[in-house]
């Protein structure tokens, strides 16, 4: 248990998730583990400034842009990747070079797609991961990359979407919305559309043209994507409703 959790947690700063059906939130990870979650104590009041700040963030980049900070960090990697690849090809393989600069507007086109889209659900998840503490974490802090692994975490259990939808947290989103099927169907297909788009990327330049640290954001991405897609797939059996 990080040090800093520990203090938190006897000062009363931090309490288990507990679930409508009297149990604490307590889900297996990829690896055999169970990973108990935790909310910040008195309905939120508890949560530290730069935790408080990064959903408000979050919020934020939401509301003007409709884009996530995971997607825009894979998306710029690639972008400048593929532009510096395109300069040193323009030369000596200009085939190359031209098909870089098409992928880059290709990228630029689903990142355009996307500011114009009224709602992103999946902005939802990135608010639920930044509310969610667990124990190998500070909960003075916030980092992207430790709230990109809980929300794949959650995300793959489908059943916890209207217990999330009840939590305080909902008043940052017009939640009613995120119950429209059309809705679901419409995130469902762009999701599905984006990570054939960065599984495309992969296949083309895993090779030379994108850089190992963007290559691993964009595996990154595409986990969440999959786990996403699965979710509005296979959501049933709220347990908000047990």
């Amino acid at each position: 248990m990080n040090k800093y959790f520990k203090e938190a947690l006897e000062a009363g700063h931090l309490c288990p998730v507990v679930l409508p059906n009297g149990q604490n939130l307590e889900l297996p990870d990829t690896e055999g583990r169970t990973v108990k979650y935790y909310f910040a104590g008195e309905d939120h009041v508890y949560l530290y400034g730069q935790r408080f700040m990064a959903i408000t963030d979050l919020a934020r980049l939401h509301n003007e842009l409709r884009i996530n900070p995971e997607y825009t960090q894979a998306h710029n990697a690639a972008v400048e990747d593929l532009l510096t690849a395109a300069l040193m090809l323009v030369q000596t393989d200009p085939k190359k070079a031209t098909q870089a600069i098409a992928d880059v507007r290709t990228l630029h086109a689903r990142f355009t797609e996307r500011s114009r889209l009224s709602l992103d659900l999946e902005q939802f998840y990135d608010l639920v991961a930044a509310t969610l503490f667990t124990e190998d974490e500070d909960p003075r802090t916030w980092e992207l990359s430790q709230n990109v692994r809980k929300k794949q975490h959650v995300m793959r259990f489908p059943e916890l979407y209207d217990f999330f939808l009840q939590q305080p947290l909902s008043r940052f989103i017009p939640w009613p919305v995120l119950f429209d099927p059309a809705t679901r169907n419409l995130a469902k297909d762009r999701s599905i559309l984006e990570a054939y788009d960065w599984a495309l990327l992969q296949h083309k330049y895993s090779g030379s043209g994108l850089e190992a640290a963007t290559l691993s954001t964009i595996a990154s991405r595409g986990a969440t994507l999959n786990a996403w897609t699965g979710l509005l797939i296979n959501q049933s059996n709220p347990i908000a409703s047990t």
